[in-house]
């Protein structure tokens, strides 16, 4: 029994290994700027809606295809440079996930546009929304179950690399002197417990609530 479930294991893996897509490419190192007397800020936001007809991600064998848009996909960057000359960029995508191929077509791309980041000086997240597509990951196991069609789309990949690769880029350029400060206001039933009922069944609630109220501003 044991030697067929490792038989079946590998089976599946070696099945797997065939479904990602196969990214080659050179990364560049870190790069130090020459000083500079400003701190200095620039943001931009790219549009990386995809065509209609792609299958969405996320959902596996039940998922669909996507037939519009209810409302559009941005990458989103702050480019951060301060007086030493370290800098670097926060992507947020709108996307289920970024994965480590992508983020690193991602930075060869904006080294190719001339500017001085290294894959280390760009970090990139996605808000994991299911409203974007599949077939992208260059991780097999995703590209196999992430949506109803198996397998990497290499356009749809390139596509995104491109685009979020310009929304950095678009930001490094629009970068101006700014001030970075810090303030705090409490604001009021702005979030809530998801399960209230299922909360307040603690023995310990009261103490919770009076130990992290201030939590979330302590630790920003």
């Amino acid at each position: 029994m044991r030697h067929f479930f490792h038989k079946g294991v590998a089976t599946i893996l070696l099945f797997l290994s065939g479904c990602y897509g196969k990214i080659s490419g050179t990364l560049p190192p870190p790069q130090q700027l020459s000083q500079q007397q400003n701190f200095c800020v620039g943001a931009a936001k790219v549009d990386i809606t995809p065509i209609p007809g792609i299958a969405m991600g996320g959902y596996s064998i039940v998922g669909t295809t996507g037939r519009g848009y209810w409302t559009r996909l941005y990458a989103r960057t702050i480019y951060f440079r301060d007086t030493k000359g370290h800098s670097f960029a926060m992507v947020s995508c709108d996307l289920w996930s970024v994965s480590g191929g992508l983020a690193d077509r991602i930075a060869e791309l904006v080294k190719k546009h001339g500017k001085p980041l290294a894959r280390e000086q760009i970090i990139l997240a996605a808000t994991h929304t299911h409203h974007s597509p599949g077939n992208f990951s260059t991780s097999p196991m995703y590209n196999e179950f992430a949506s109803y069609r198996k397998g990497f789309d290499n356009n749809l990949f390139d596509f995104f690399a491109q685009r979020i690769a310009q929304s950095i880029v678009q930001a490094i350029e629009s970068s101006k002197p700014a001030t970075v400060s810090f303030s705090q206001k409490k604001i009021p039933a702005l979030v809530r417990n998801r399960s209230l009922d299922a909360f307040l069944l603690n023995v310990d609630r009261n103490a919770i609530l009076s130990k992290n109220a201030q939590l979330t501003i302590e630790k920003n």
